[in-house]
């Protein structure tokens, strides 16, 4: 069985709320992310180390389905004042187990999402396939379904690793 990090950042700045996603695999690794969206670029890296995920300097573990969180304040010229952003940043090791197919095949019948985004249940199902089960048809089929529901996160490419 493969995993998986789900690396969800927040921001909330001027009563503005930005959100973004992304994935990384659950191995030993760093994975440079100052390059992403707004506002997961604000923390630069984060590194998978033996069940342990480190986040600008802070540490913490990983267990399956729990989110672990790190915050982080910053200073923003907004032109006319500076003002406070407040950042937040998840992160969750999902299993990609065959075992939950058929729950989450249930979800998607029923029009649930996995927090707030559509097609995010169809991409873990394609990740399950590509990377556990290695059946590349399956997991581009469920790919194509996430991106039809504009689904536009993905897997951190190991290209991007420190």
């Amino acid at each position: 069985m493969k995993y998986v990090v789900r690396i969800k950042a927040v921001s909330e700045c001027m009563r503005i709320r930005r959100a973004a996603l992304c994935y990384v695999r659950a191995e030993n690794h760093t994975y440079d992310i100052h390059k992403e969206a707004h506002p997961l670029k604000k923390f630069i890296s984060i590194t998978i180390k033996d069940s342990m995920i480190i986040v600008d300097g802070k540490m913490e573990a990983l267990k399956i389905g729990e989110e672990v969180f790190f915050y982080k304040k910053n200073l923003v010229d907004t032109g006319l004042k500076m003002e406070e952003e407040i950042l937040v940043l998840g992160a969750m090791l999902i299993p990609l187990d065959i075992e939950m197919k058929d729950h989450y095949i249930d979800l998607i019948e029923k029009g649930e999402t996995f927090d707030q985004w559509n097609g995010e249940i169809e991409y873990l199902l394609g990740m399950m396939y590509e990377l556990d089960l290695k059946d590349d048809s399956l997991a581009n089929e469920w790919y194509i379904k996430a991106k039809d529901k504009k689904f536009n996160f993905s897997l951190l490419n190991m290209d991007k690793v420190c």
